[in-house]
């Protein structure tokens, strides 16, 4: 359905909205594995698609992703939190 604002018709518009879901699984000390899976609805808030003659909207899109994290020297000095990862004599206030 188009609205009319003047003399030109253009399809109305509604909310675009995103779906996400992503996990990240430790395969190895320093490697992990991060996939990640969208659904688009109403990409473009409902605009119609641009080569469809009949100006049809654009439909909902999914998107997966898959981002691979490495991190070198893999134990204590890869930590972000030395502490936290049990290397001793890192991260706290205590020295022996």
């Amino acid at each position: 359905m188009a609205a009319f604002q003047g003399a030109t018709p253009t399809p109305r518009r509604s909310a675009e909205n995103l779906i996400q879901a992503t996990y990240q699984a430790a395969l190895a000390p320093g490697i992990a594995l991060q996939p990640i899976l969208q659904d688009v609805v109403h990409p473009g808030s409902g605009i119609a698609h641009p080569r469809d003659p009949d100006g049809k909207r654009v439909r909902t899109a999914t998107v997966f992703g898959l981002r691979a994290i490495t991190r070198s020297g893999a134990g204590c000095g890869a930590s972000l939190n030395p502490a936290a990862a049990g290397c001793p004599g890192r991260g706290s206030a205590r020295r022996p």
